[in-house]
């Protein structure tokens, strides 16, 4: 597995956008920003017993 990020292509996290406010609940941001996709995640998270989802290991690459 090599690198894919670099300074053009980074990963930023959901608590770190302008898209998330303090009072937010991350798992409804994540839900407007990734509709179904951050649904399968979630979904995935409790099936495995995952409980350690928060706003700074939900994110997206950026540009």
């Amino acid at each position: 597995m090599e690198n894919f990020t670099s300074t053009e292509i980074f990963f930023e996290a959901v608590d770190q956008s302008d898209l998330y406010g303090l009072d937010d609940n991350h798992f409804h941001v994540a839900l407007d920003i990734y509709g179904e996709n951050a649904a399968k995640l979630f979904l995935l998270d409790y099936l495995v017993e995952h409980d350690d989802r928060y706003s700074g290991n939900l994110g997206h690459l950026r540009d």
